[in-house]
């Protein structure tokens, strides 16, 4: 089954959260390709959506957004929703 746009990021929020925040480490994590992860869904969940950004201390990686923890939040919220109806 394809995944859509919501399912990868929310996979790339996922490994983030989880300590996985370098570009290779997230790419691994949420299945994508260098060129997708860095031409698509970087831009989108860093610059355009804001549920990332990137950590100067801790040598250049990334660290959630309180944005992007509600949107994990609440993705999760209607995932539950959806399979329990």
């Amino acid at each position: 089954m394809r995944r859509g746009r919501f399912d990868i990021i929310v996979d790339m929020l996922e490994a983030v959260k989880s300590g996985k925040n370098k570009k290779t480490q997230i790419m691994y994590e949420a299945g994508l390709s260098f060129k997708q992860l860095d031409r698509e869904y970087l831009p989108l969940v860093e610059k355009k959506a804001k549920l990332i950004i990137v950590d100067e201390n801790n040598g250049g990686g990334f660290q959630l957004t309180d944005r992007g923890k509600e949107f994990l939040k609440i993705y999760r919220s209607l995932k539950s929703m959806i399979r329990y109806s």
